[in-house]
């Protein structure tokens, strides 16, 4: 049995025709950007909680900055 999480939202970046058979949309339809250069399009979200996402810069951990 998977334990649950507390966990509002997941992103992504990657292939738009994969992760939308998931329900992962777009991020910049709620505001939200990537700190990286990436693809409007490849920058993708579910959120997990309705309402718990604002908009905004999405800042990734500094282990992310070192790839």
């Amino acid at each position: 049995m998977q334990a649950r999480r507390n966990v509002d939202a997941v992103f992504v970046v990657g292939d738009p025709a994969y992760y939308s058979r998931f329900g992962v949309r777009p991020a910049t339809r709620l505001g939200i950007r990537c700190e990286f250069a990436v693809p409007d399009e490849a920058f993708r979200m579910i959120e997990l909680r309705h309402g718990s996402v604002q908009s905004g810069i999405l800042r990734y951990q500094h282990p992310f900055h070192e790839m």
